[in-house]
């Protein structure tokens, strides 16, 4: 499994995104993103941008910790589980994307 939101760094108070992305129809997506350390809950707004017109969508999303995500895998059945950053050269601590390997 895939997150885009690596546990380590958003409970550690490190987490924001702010970001503008230009997308292949000529549109550009701005992202704001903050995360609620309290709740464990990531608080976003996507807004697209094109020919003046601008639609906008807020989302929460909760971000397990490492243990929580742990837990849960296990008690799903799975014996084993890696946590590792997305990119090889990456230490998963530093890693703004992170990888679960769970194996049945």
């Amino acid at each position: 499994m895939h997150t885009d939101v690596n546990p380590i760094l958003a409970y550690s108070g490190k987490y924001r995104d702010r970001a503008v992305r230009h997308l292949t129809h000529g549109g550009i997506l701005l992202i704001d993103e903050d995360f609620d350390m309290t709740n464990g809950v990531l608080h976003g707004t996507w807004r697209i941008e094109k020919e003046g017109h601008a639609t906008s969508r807020e989302y929460s999303i909760r971000i397990y910790t490492q243990d929580e995500m742990l837990s849960l895998l296990m008690e799903a059945g799975f014996r084993s589980v890696e946590f590792m950053a997305a990119m090889p050269s990456q230490h998963v601590a530093l890693s703004q994307e992170v990888v679960y390997v769970a194996r049945a």
